[in-house]
């Protein structure tokens, strides 16, 4: 078999190691080395396996995008039959050999189906370029945020209570501060601001812990028939639902009752939550969310606003508008 047609199986069959032999040691692929290259293969390798696929089938096509220089340029769509992911990647060839391989963000292939596939972005930053030159200031942060995330790098059976990402983000507030000085897109100091993003938020999240647990308290104590009660209970919980609404929509969707396990904040490093933390705000979100917006919902249709509004204003702001003050 030719050099491309191994290419093109061992993508297919997910295989890095074999990939790994047919690969030039001399040649960059998306600007990176093969070690580089290829470690970033695997990890869209892995989430592929993970969701059930064992063959990656490959389909011939080209760059559609009207904003890319490589419009026009071919290459192929590796699709899962399972999850309908794909990895979309341009092949620079000539004479029968690949000089280099990558990401397309914009492959228009012969997949009947490739408009509703989920692109599995192959991404490399600029620190990870095989002609980048890092300063020994940029050295010395990459390491800092190493030694960082490995401070809270646990087993998947070892979660994190927020006593200690409280001490860890604490501690690490001045190195956070120093990303100021790293542009955003630099993967190795940008895993840290991630995770520290990530747990930073968790952290808002829990702020809300005493009014939750008020609030569900509270309604026991209201007559649930009387809707000038129950929106009177919610304009007070307003803030504190809108707020609650973004951790069960970006990171607990699928969390019921009774709320223990953990919850992943990153994968390749073995970091997790306990969720034993949130139960109160997990709780009050969980009830009064589609109470929430059922009365909302309600609302709108008594006084013939437009459904738009609903979408884009708290219930206090259509209350606002529709000028009714007897409820």
């Amino acid at each position: 078999m030719k050099p491309k047609d191994l290419i093109l199986k061992y993508i297919s069959e997910m295989d890095s190691e074999m990939l790994s032999m047919v690969l030039s040691d001399e040649r960059t692929y998306q600007e990176a080395t093969k070690a580089v290259f290829l470690e970033k293969l695997d990890e869209i390798f892995i989430e592929f396996k993970e969701k059930g696929e064992t063959f990656l089938t490959p389909y011939k096509g080209k760059c559609g995008s009207e904003d890319c220089t490589n419009k026009g340029c071919t290459g192929y769509s590796f699709i899962g039959a399972e999850s309908k992911g794909s990895l979309n990647l341009i092949f620079e060839e000539s004479d029968d050999v690949v000089r280099d391989i990558y990401n397309c963000n914009m492959m228009i292939s012969e997949y009947s189906e490739w408009e509703s596939c989920q692109n599995q972005l192959l991404y490399i930053s600029r620190d990870e370029e095989a002609n980048f030159n890092p300063s020994p200031d940029y050295l010395i942060i990459v390491q800092l945020c190493q030694n960082a995330i490995d401070e809270i790098s646990y087993s998947d059976t070892n979660n994190l209570f927020k006593e200690d990402y409280i001490y860890w983000l604490e501690k690490h507030k001045g190195l956070k501060a120093r990303l100021k000085e790293i542009p955003i897109f630099f993967n190795k100091t940008g895993v840290f601001g991630d995770i520290y993003f990530k747990l930073s938020e968790m952290l808002l999240f829990l702020e809300y812990d005493t009014e939750a647990l008020n609030g569900l308290e509270e309604f026991k104590s209201i007559d649930n028939s009387s809707q000038k009660e129950v929106i009177q209970f919610l304009l007070k919980y307003e803030k504190c639902i809108d707020e609650l609404s973004t951790l069960l929509y970006m990171y607990l969707l699928e969390e019921e009752e009774p709320y223990r396990g953990s919850m992943e904040v990153d994968k390749k490093f073995k970091i997790y939550i306990a969720i034993s933390d949130f139960e109160n705000v997990l709780r009050f979100v969980n009830k009064f969310h589609p109470i929430y917006w059922d009365t909302v919902e309600e609302y709108v249709t008594q006084n013939k606003l437009d459904r738009s509004n609903a979408e884009i204003n708290q219930l206090s702001k259509l209350i606002q508008l529709s000028k009714h003050s007897s409820i």
